[in-house]
């Protein structure tokens, strides 16, 4: 009945197909339980990636993983006038709208992410182009330049997968200082602007699968900072959890935001715990 009822709801609002919504709900039970061989240090990533066959997959997250902050956060730190920026993020946060939607919708991760970005691109549409302007120098500024010569070094094909949004992150990766990327020869796995609620609900898994097919992962090497791509690293040949000691979560606004309001919301957060993945105060 649930589930029925998430799809009715889905269907209704997003105009997507019943099996679009039936390869997402395996998401909402996810076990953040992660098996601990998948852990890896930095040194033991890089040697596993340049290890990768040539006729495999080095499947690569980009969020403080090849890019060593939050696109999702920096792009949300594009909004002009900041201020504005700053009330439209601080209201969305407060009213908390995903909360009215059924699971698995109503996730901080799912729909929270989705919701910002769309608010703040609607009300402020310049933003996408000042955006536009600032990821060439973010990219050169954040990529993980050991992660990025490691890829260089590998034959294996490149694919670059996010639950980021394709309008956010694409800007972004195609200047980032890497030869098989300046060439064009790589892929990216993403979520869409106005379905992205769909998208982030999906597992990586599902989303990388849709793209490539399972054998083409099972062979692959994958490499993400994300206890959440858990299902993705279990199906891959060569799984690397690894957190990148250079990586920093960076909130969109901060240097704006008041500190009692950053008090706030921290507190907010401990009160309710909700998973970290995305955007958090």
């Amino acid at each position: 009945m649930i589930d029925y009822f998430i799809r009715l709801v889905a269907v209704q609002l997003f105009f997507v197909s019943d099996t679009e919504i039936r390869i997402m709900l395996p998401f909402s039970s996810v076990n953040l339980e992660m098996d601990e061989s998948f852990q890896k240090s930095t040194n033991e990533t890089l040697a596993s990636v340049k290890a990768t066959s040539k006729d495999s997959f080095v499947i690569v997250d980009l969020d403080e993983t090849l890019f060593l902050r939050n696109s999702s956060q920096a792009y949300l730190n594009c909004a002009y006038p900041r201020i504005v920026g700053l009330i439209l993020l601080l209201a969305v946060k407060a009213t908390k709208p995903w909360r009215c939607l059924p699971a698995p919708f109503n996730q901080n991760s799912v729909f929270r992410d989705w919701c910002l970005i769309v608010t703040v691109t609607v009300v402020l549409p310049w933003t996408w182009f000042v955006w536009r302007s600032r990821a060439k120098d973010l990219a050169k500024t954040y990529c993980n330049m050991p992660l990025a010569d490691a890829v260089e070094a590998s034959e294996a094909s490149l694919v670059i997968a996010t639950r980021g949004f394709s309008w956010v992150v694409n800007p972004l990766i195609r200047h980032l200082p890497i030869t098989s990327v300046e060439d064009g020869e790589y892929e990216v796995v993403a979520c869409r602007f106005w379905l992205g609620v769909l998208d982030r609900a999906k597992s990586k898994l599902s989303m990388v699968q849709a793209k490539f097919g399972e054998s083409a992962v099972a062979s692959s090497t994958v490499v993400t900072d994300s206890a959440i791509d858990q299902q993705l690293l279990a199906a891959a040949n060569t799984p690397c959890l690894t957190i990148w000691p250079e990586a920093a979560f960076i909130p969109a606004m901060s240097d704006i935001t008041p500190p009692f309001v950053q008090r706030l919301l921290r507190r907010k957060k401990q009160e309710t715990p909700e998973s970290d993945e995305g955007i958090t105060p």
